[in-house]
């Protein structure tokens, strides 16, 4: 096993999505785009995939259950954040997420790999819906205080995504 190269904070693809959103409605736009790339990769997969490795000992499936997860996670932040009680945007280190990630695999490997897909879209679907319902002064203190990725969920999905499609050899 070696840490999850996905969740990165900095890199082209953190800095992409940071530069990149033009407007209040390009990480929806992109967010749905993913969604809905992910909902037609999932149509395609048989069972045999879904237990193939994606990428060192992470199944096609484990695969699923961990963006299920980090949906989840930014979804969480984002209501505590919302809240006027609340902590407002808070960072934790890379080192954490990789920990998180080495600590859940051995869970998200045993899950039944169609619920774990079942569990991706849901998580998706609920994290994008609030996203969608921020007010621009909300998205803009999120870029201005570098958390694109809190808004646009695309990139760790396109990550994972890419990765599957090329384990599985699907173009």
């Amino acid at each position: 096993w070696r840490p999850a190269r996905c969740c990165v904070r900095e890199g082209p693809a953190v800095r992409l999505a940071r530069s990149s959103l033009r407007s209040v409605s390009d990480h929806r736009e992109r967010n749905a785009a993913e969604r809905e790339r992910m909902q037609r990769l999932m149509a395609r997969l048989s069972d045999e995939d879904l237990h193939r490795d994606a990428d060192d000992g992470w199944t096609v499936a484990a695969t699923f259950a961990h963006i299920a997860f980090w949906d989840r996670v930014s979804r969480a932040r984002w209501e505590a954040a919302l809240r006027p009680e609340g902590p407002g945007f808070v960072s934790y280190p890379q080192e954490l997420i990789d920990w998180v990630n080495a600590a859940a695999l051995p869970q998200w490997r045993s899950l039944a790999p169609r619920a774990a897909l079942m569990d991706a879209l849901s998580a998706a679907a609920d994290v994008d819906a609030l996203i969608e319902r921020l007010p621009t002064p909300t998205v803009d203190e999120a870029l201005a205080t570098g958390r694109a990725r809190m808004l646009d969920r695309s990139v760790h999905r396109r990550d994972h995504l890419d990765r599957i499609e090329r384990a599985l050899g699907i173009p």
